[in-house]
């Protein structure tokens, strides 16, 4: 019988998108008439690595038509796809699914099985395959993992980028009980453990993130930064030099009206004296 590995991977900082994906996969593998046998399970759940790993086993059938492209026609799944693409979401549906299918040998059924089943606390594992396959499989692909250990090891760095950088800076925030605020803390400790800066640009990801960590303490009157006081201060200074230069002006006016007649004028006479150069005076003003 055909096998196939079915893998959705959204994008870390869409991992709820998983949610739904589970939603709309769980009902078409119970229900499609095609397929013999299933094991669904989701990876490290409650992690911005979660991801989902269906393992399919199909009805053997004389057409050539590719099966697994018959089952993700239906239109649940085209339904979820043109979501994506309206709400232009970063999780881009082509490549997020990384499926193959699998040799026609038990080793790679029991493998890919084994795999599957691995994480034993798992908390979504559903499958119909039989307990003796999946005692079998796990049994191997523990085996196969003590034989391969020889092999190097991953790096286990994280290159972050612009896509990932908020999701991984909060979900490091979260686990060490950090706040991003303090960036140059947190950007050491995550070096530290094998995250990489050095692609992307962080200039306000730490600040956004440390709002939305803590609502609570930033309220609508919380205290403007630095560099709005400073753009206060330049506009105060050339209101300052503008008032100054007006209180001259008067002071000229005052000093030229009292020369020429001999009667000192108060500031209020000035300013309705030159408010008079552009505007009528009413009749409550030409009787003063």
């Amino acid at each position: 019988m055909p096998f196939y590995l079915l893998t959705f991977r959204p994008q870390p900082s869409e991992f709820n998108l998983l949610n739904t994906f589970f939603t709309v996969l769980k009902p078409q593998l119970e229900d499609n008439p095609n397929i013999l046998n299933y094991a669904c399970v989701i990876e490290k759940d409650n992690t911005i690595n979660r991801h989902c790993h269906t393992l399919v086993e199909f009805k053997q059938t004389k057409s050539k038509n590719n099966q697994l492209r018959q089952f993700y026609n239906n239109k649940v799944f085209k339904d979820f796809n043109k979501m994506l693409d309206k709400d232009r979401a970063l999780t881009n549906h082509r490549w997020s699914h990384d499926d193959r299918k699998l040799k026609d040998t038990r080793e790679d059924f029991l493998h890919v099985l084994g795999y599957i089943l691995k994480e034993i606390k798992c908390n979504k594992r559903y499958y119909t395959f039989s307990e003796e396959d999946c005692v079998e499989a796990l049994e191997y692909y523990y085996q196969r993992e003590r034989i391969d250990k020889s092999q190097p090891c991953e790096d286990g760095l994280t290159v972050l980028t612009s896509k990932t950088i908020h999701a991984n800076v909060h979900d490091f925030c979260k686990k060490n009980e950090l706040r991003p605020r303090e960036k140059t803390l947190v950007m050491n400790k995550m070096k530290k453990e094998g995250y990489m800066f050095s692609q992307v640009q962080v200039k306000d990801t730490f600040q956004e993130l440390d709002m939305f960590m803590n609502k609570e303490e930033y309220e609508d009157n919380e205290e403007l930064p630095p560099e709005d006081f400073s753009n206060m201060y330049t506009k105060y200074k050339e209101l300052t030099t503008r008032l100054d230069r007006y209180e001259q002006i008067f002071k000229n006016i005052e000093y030229d009206c009292q020369t020429s007649t001999g009667v000192p004028l108060s500031h209020k006479t000035i300013y309705k004296l030159c408010k008079g150069r552009f505007y009528e005076f009413s009749d409550s003003d030409d009787e003063e």
